[in-house]
């Protein structure tokens, strides 16, 4: 029988797999969860430049195009940068092809849609940046 305070081996493996479950589940969850509304936001710039087709082409390009990344992002410091480069570049010619667009328009279609939500991450991310700064260091 273990003393109080003690943690078995059973316990320690329960707690490992079911953290190794959450880790290779709960991205693919919220994938699934924020692939529609990107999906309308990258519609959105897609029928500027005169792309045909409906909404599901694009979530369709979005969901090919964001696969490959998927395990690649996992790399650290370089696999978000390498993941998000070819993400990008495969939902360009993506869009070319499902939309009949060139891929001068794709690309006109593609990079506003992703530096808009960027640009506010950015302001975000300064604006927390600030905030802290401001709580560590006395006015």
């Amino acid at each position: 029988m273990p003393v109080t305070g003690q943690v078995g081996i059973a316990e320690i493996f329960l707690a490992e797999t079911g953290g190794m479950v959450a880790v290779g589940i709960v991205p693919f969850i919220i994938f699934f969860v924020f692939i529609f509304p990107a999906a309308a936001w990258v519609h959105i710039f897609v029928l500027l430049p005169g792309g045909r087709r409906g909404y599901s082409e694009t979530v369709k390009d979005l969901i090919f195009s964001s696969t490959p990344a998927m395990p690649v992002s996992r790399i650290p410091i370089i696999g978000p940068v390498i993941g998000g480069s070819w993400s990008f570049i495969l939902a360009c010619m993506g869009i070319r092809t499902l939309r009949e667009l060139l891929l001068s328009r794709a690309i006109l279609a593609v990079v506003p849609a992703a530096l808009v939500p960027l640009a506010l991450l950015a302001l975000l991310a300064a604006d927390l940046f600030v905030t802290a700064f401001s709580l560590i260091v006395p006015a």
